[in-house]
Order: C-alpha cells, then sequence, then structure tokens
C-alpha cells in the first residue's frame, strides 16, 4: 500500500515536471521513461507503453540514445509480461544494439538473461538468432 502511495506521489511531480515550461528537450524523454517504468512496476501495461513509445521520440529527437536502449529493454518487459514474446525478443534485440553501441557491459547482460528468459516461447529461427547472439556477447 504504501508504494502505491510513493508511486502517486512521484507520477504527481513527474507530471508536473513535464508540464514546465523551461524543461529542456533532453528531460522529456527521460521523465516519459521514469513514468513508464513507473507503470512498468505497477503491471499498467498499456500506460507504461504509451510512455515509453512517448519517451522514444523525444530520446530520438535529442539523440540521447544510451536512453534509448534502456526504453527498448523495458518495452520488452512490457511484451514479455503481455505474452507478446515476437515483440519482446525484437525490442530487447534492438536494446542489446544500443548497449554493445556504448559499451554498457552491464546493461548487456540484463538484456541477455532477458533474452533467454523469453527462448523457451521462440521459434527455432529466433533461437537460432539468440544463440549467436550470446555466443557473441560472452
Amino acid at each position: 500500500m504504501m508504494h502505491m502511495r510513493l508511486f502517486k506521489k512521484a507520477l504527481n511531480l513527474l507530471n508536473k515536471m513535464l508540464c514546465l515550461d523551461n524543461l529542456p528537450d533532453k528531460f522529456q524523454g527521460n521523465i516519459l521513461g521514469t513514468i513508464g517504468t513507473i507503470y512498468l512496476n505497477q503491471r499498467d501495461w498499456n500506460k507504461a507503453f504509451k510512455n515509453y513509445k512517448k519517451a522514444i521520440k523525444w530520446n530520438k529527437k535529442t539523440e540521447n540514445y544510451v536512453e534509448l536502449g534502456n526504453i527498448y529493454h523495458n518495452i520488452g518487459r512490457v511484451y514479455e509480461h503481455t505474452k507478446n514474446y515476437k515483440k519482446a525478443f525484437k525490442a530487447f534485440i534492438k536494446a542489446l544494439d544500443f548497449s554493445k553501441k556504448f559499451n554498457k557491459n552491464y546493461e548487456t547482460d540484463v538484456i541477455t538473461k532477458s533474452l533467454k528468459r523469453i527462448e523457451p516461447h521462440l521459434n527455432s529461427q529466433e533461437i537460432e538468432l539468440l544463440k549467436n547472439i550470446i555466443s557473441k556477447t560472452t
């Protein structure tokens, strides 16, 4: 129950920040991504997804590619929770590409674990691709 109150307070504060006239563009994407993560933690998949999609637009606009990797990973988690494993796979692969590009080794490990988690739900072609990807990251 206490977590729900804290989530509500955080959402209220973050939404107020989004309304600031002088908020730099680079913070828009970060705030939307954080809002998406709050909804992800609340298991509100639709709201999480909507905020992540908005965050992608802002982060592309401001060329915040490191944050894009995090967002694609979280979108993959939304798809995983909603049992859309094909889209989860694609989102995790995008996240992994960003992670590798920017030498985010910790994130690469986390994303690889996410990919392994959905492996039982993939077709043989996707499993082969996954094995190839994992062999290159280890």
